[in-house]
Order: structure tokens, then C-alpha cells, then sequence
């Protein structure tokens, strides 16, 4: 999924869907360095969470994130959105 701001490209994400387990596993959250640190990222996990939620009807029991230690926007943008369930270091 692009993320816009307008006609403004400004990252994408990609995530994976398991229906049976009822899991989405978030595997990329891009925002082009111009644009960090100006809630996108957070804006964009809840998009995601709403999207996947009208497409299923249901909400996914266990989101998870892979990401490096050395990011720790993701932590955060994940408890600010209360959505991501569980988030695992890699």
C-alpha cells in the first residue's frame, strides 16, 4: 500500500494476512526520510488496521512487526496505536 499525503508519495507498507489464524504480520513500514517523524507512520498502521478490519470484518487477534533494535520508532508508534499486539525484535 503507497502512503500519499496528498498527490505526495511519502512511503508504503506491505503486510501479510493469515485468515485461518486470524494474524497479520506487518513486514514493511517505509517513510521516505523527508517525511519521518511526522506521524505518517502512525497514521499509516491505523489505515491498516481499519482497512484490514472492513476487508475481514474482523479484527486480526495477533499483529506482529519484525524490526532492529536499532529503530526505536517502531515500539512506539505500536503502543501509541494500542493495535499492534505483539511486536518481536529481530
Amino acid at each position: 500500500m503507497c502512503i500519499y499525503d496528498g498527490e505526495q508519495m511519502v512511503g508504503f507498507m506491505m503486510w501479510e494476512e493469515d485468515e485461518e489464524d486470524h494474524e497479520l504480520g506487518m513486514c514493511r513500514l517505509m517513510i521516505d526520510q523527508k517525511f519521518q517523524n511526522q506521524g505518517y507512520g502512525r497514521a499509516s498502521v491505523i489505515k491498516l488496521m481499519e482497512v484490514v478490519r472492513q476487508k475481514n470484518g474482523h479484527p486480526f487477534m495477533d499483529v506482529h512487526s519484525f524490526y532492529f533494535l536499532s529503530n526505536d520508532l517502531i515500539p512506539c508508534i505500536c503502543s501509541l496505536c494500542g493495535s499492534l499486539h505483539c511486536v518481536m525484535p529481530r
